[in-house]
């Protein structure tokens, strides 16, 4: 969660967390149209107050009086519909900036502009060395015919496959264990929706930041999103609700299929 406030009172270190982040968001912009959009939701706010005092009002007026009261209630309508018409133009840019801006990282956190850089803070074990060229999983798979390149690309694209034989059994073996291993430490398995509504995708922030990497379905029907990750259902589980009393955090372990466009075609 972002404080504006913090945004606004020091917006140098919105700033140099977008610069660490590598994050390109014009902070100046969005905090000149913070501003006008503060002044704009005042003035209406001003505005719908006098309306709701003349609305009052007028009933116990003379006629004379009650119609310069009706057209100056007309003035305050006109102005109060401009206001709404300038305030809807700016929202659309200010929200496209305001979704996408970041959690302050923490003091501790490492930052380097490649990974070459980064410190590497212990290492255990030793690589295991081959004495012949090791093959890439997708190899072993093909000639095992295990992953099928094949046919996937025929019936999905570029960005499915086929598993099959041995590394089938392997695939729910490993899940299994995962799910067998933290549900004994308190955690309780949970096999969450891949569909969900736009909203609990901006929740978990993946809208608008990763927009151009998320599947749509049925856009002018469902109008749905396929997950990244089971985090964006799991996360939502409890969406929308006050838990009281909590002595205990809530754990969940949840497993589902993830739909992500990687960038660039080398990542498909």
């Amino acid at each position: 969660m972002i404080d504006l406030k913090q945004v606004r009172q020091n917006p140098d270190a919105m700033k140099d967390n977008l610069a660490k982040r590598n994050i390109k968001l014009d902070l100046d912009a969005f905090l000149e149209m913070d501003k006008n959009i503060i002044e704009l939701n005042q003035k209406l706010d001003n505005l719908r107050n006098e309306k709701n005092v003349v609305s009052k009002l007028i009933p116990t007026l003379a006629p004379v009086e009650k119609q310069a009261k009706i057209i100056e209630m007309k003035a305050l309508w006109d102005d109060i519909k401009s206001l709404e018409e300038e305030l809807n133009k700016l929202t659309p840019e200010y929200n496209a900036i305001l979704y996408r801006l970041p959690n302050f990282l923490d003091p501790t956190a490492a930052v380097w502009e490649t990974d070459e850089e980064n410190l590497v803070e212990y290492t255990f074990s030793e690589p295991t060395k081959f004495d012949f060229p090791v093959k890439a999983h997708y190899e072993i798979g093909e000639a095992k015919w295990w992953i099928d390149t094949e046919k996937w690309s025929e019936i999905s694209g570029a960005r499915f496959w086929y598993l099959k034989w041995d590394i089938v059994f392997l695939q729910f073996a490993v899940l299994n264990y995962a799910l067998s291993t933290m549900s004994k430490k308190g955690f309780m398995p949970i096999l969450p929706p891949v569909l969900v509504r736009e909203q609990a995708m901006f929740w978990t922030g993946f809208l608008p930041a990763w927009e151009d990497g998320t599947y749509r379905v049925n856009e002018n029907e469902d109008d749905l999103y396929l997950v990244w990750t089971a985090e964006v259902p799991v996360t939502s589980y409890h969406s929308n609700e006050i838990i009281e009393n909590l002595d205990t955090p809530i754990k969940y372990v949840g497993y589902s299929a993830c739909f992500r466009k990687e960038a660039g075609s080398a990542w498909k």
